[in-house]
């Protein structure tokens, strides 16, 4: 009963985060907390991560929100999670294994370089997306909305909102 609040807070920051990616017309916590709630609710039934798809649904349905966009803050979200857990894992072996100081230092530089090379190559990476065949023009259309979505987070202060939002979660 005591980890109670601290399992709603949770929830309000993985919303805070997740709204902050998708960024609504109005913003509004309660929509990215139902849809939170929702996927989380859904994880118990659905394999894998399929109920992370059901939070773009549900604010594509209730606030508007254009499936693309949905998803490239979905993208963002999972970005920002990796990279908080590849940081804990650099700073788990540098504080547990004293041995191994020079790899994790190794693995820490590795990690944020590659880091700053995609923000210095965004433009090039999303070039290159664009300019795969896409078959259809629906699917091309849909990838140019997704990669100018995620760009377009990576270059504002979105990026260090969510970096800040997940650090926190973490």
């Amino acid at each position: 009963l005591l980890i109670q609040p601290l399992v709603v807070l949770s929830f309000i920051l993985s919303a805070l985060r997740f709204g902050v990616f998708v960024v609504l017309p109005t913003f509004s916590l309660l929509l990215p907390f139902k849809a939170v709630i929702l996927s989380y609710g859904m994880n118990l039934f659905l394999p894998g991560k399929l109920s992370e798809l059901l939070k773009v649904s549900y604010l594509k349905d209730h606030a508007s929100i254009p499936l693309s966009s949905g998803l490239a803050a979905l993208f963002l979200e999972r970005l920002m999670d990796a990279l908080v857990v590849c940081a804990l894992v650099v700073m788990s072996l540098m504080f547990f294994y004293i041995e191994l100081d020079r790899m994790a230092i190794i693995l820490a530089l590795s990690a944020l370089a590659t880091f700053l090379m995609v923000l210095l190559v965004k433009d090039r990476l999303a070039q290159f997306i664009l300019n795969i065949p896409w078959p259809g023009h629906a699917l091309k259309h849909f990838m140019r909305r997704f990669v100018a979505h995620a760009i377009a987070h990576i270059r504002g202060i979105v990026i260090i909102k969510g970096i800040i939002y997940s650090v926190i979660f973490w």
